[in-house]
């Protein structure tokens, strides 16, 4: 699972997306997953549903 990082023009914030692909390449299923962003100043996590 790669997320492709992508800046915010005019700011220092990034753009996450997770395209719903596990380690492998394959689709990831439905249910709740944790995540956790980390810079050296902040650290932020939550949680995303996936429905298929």
């Amino acid at each position: 699972m790669e997320p492709s990082r992508k800046p915010v023009p005019g700011t220092t914030a990034a753009f996450v997306a997770w395209d719903g692909d596990d380690e492998r390449g394959h689709p990831a299923g439905a249910g709740m997953y944790f995540y956790e962003l980390r810079t050296e100043a902040r650290r932020l996590s939550g949680r995303a549903v996936v429905l298929r």
